[in-house]
């Protein structure tokens, strides 16, 4: 899939990749292992790095100037729930002012599940399917989950006499399924609270922030509308942005991560693992600290310390 969407004279492209545990190193290994057995060659970048590195492109110098060293939050509406993430801000003078995200040790990186089940199984029991499984290959989950028009879909039935059939597709997230939606998003709210009263700036994003959700009674909104609301009611951000899927703000930051490396700049800051090794000192024997739990490397560098 990759592969496909890249120009036959250039296999290079940035992928941007969650921010969350459940990443981890040997998941990463794995994406980059098959990238390259494709001919690809990828470069990581975490999702809440590129969100930052996409708003920065609407900022002015002085607004960039003014960020340094703030805090930033990002909340990302995934497809498997809502992640948080916390950065700090720094403000690099290149031949103009550049908007370095830090990625820190002791940062937020927070993924809430989506309460009352999993996504694909309350999808499909809103809408009648008897194997969630389809869901992900279907037409009319996207459309739902996006905020797209509803579309309609001819999916495999075992219960039916034909072996199959018509799914009706819906606009607006409602039932069980915007319930679950909801409880995580205050879930979510509740818990990162002292996180998010002290960001500076707080991005909302993701692939549901178009997806129309009611809850309850009453008018149906976009589900960053239903954050925004949330937040403004305890927050005091000076930057407090909703960005919908169209506007491409993922894309753009990897776009400016790939631009940033091909004139050898820095992309963002990162933490490194905390490495130890058993030493003899003073004829006793003792761990010794191999990587500063303060040391923090540019993203995507190799670190090099004697």
């Amino acid at each position: 899939h990759l592969y496909s969407l890249l120009p036959g004279d250039n296999r290079a492209c940035v992928i941007a990749v969650p921010d969350t545990p459940a990443f981890d190193e040997r998941a990463r290994d794995r994406l980059l292992g098959g990238a390259l057995r494709a001919g690809v060659n990828a470069s990581l970048l975490w999702r809440p790095v590129a969100a930052l590195l996409g708003w920065e492109e609407t900022q002015s110098a002085a607004d960039i100037r003014a960020l340094h060293g703030q805090r930033a939050c990002v909340l990302q509406l995934l497809p498997e729930g809502i992640a948080v993430s916390e950065l700090d801000l720094e403000c690099v003078e290149h031949a103009q002012p550049t908007l370095v995200p830090v990625r820190r040790r002791d940062g937020l990186r927070k993924m809430y599940a989506y309460s009352k089940g999993e996504l694909p199984e309350l999808l499909a029991a809103e809408a009648g399917v008897t194997d969630s499984r389809l869901i992900w290959a279907s037409a009319w989950a996207w459309s739902a989950l996006l905020g797209r028009p509803a579309a309609t879909e001819l999916l495999p039935d075992a219960r039916s006499p034909s072996g199959w059939r018509m799914v009706e597709g819906f606009s607006t997230l409602q039932g069980e399924l915007a319930l679950a939606i909801s409880a995580t998003v205050d879930r979510a709210l509740n818990e990162d609270r002292a996180v998010l009263q002290k960001a500076s700036v707080i991005l909302i994003e993701g692939p549901l922030a178009n997806a129309s959700i009611k809850p309850r009674s009453g008018k149906a909104t976009r589900l960053l509308d239903l954050l925004r609301i949330k937040l403004i009611e305890f927050t005091t951000s000076s930057h407090l942005i909703t960005v919908p899927t169209m506007e491409g703000l993922v894309a753009k930051g990897c776009a400016s991560c790939a631009e940033r490396q091909s004139k050898g700049q820095i992309t963002y800051y990162d933490f490194l693992p905390m490495l130890e090794i058993n030493v003899l000192h003073n004829r006793k024997q003792i761990f010794g600290t191999l990587i500063d739990k303060n040391d923090r490397v540019e993203g995507g560098k190799t670190y090099f310390n004697t």
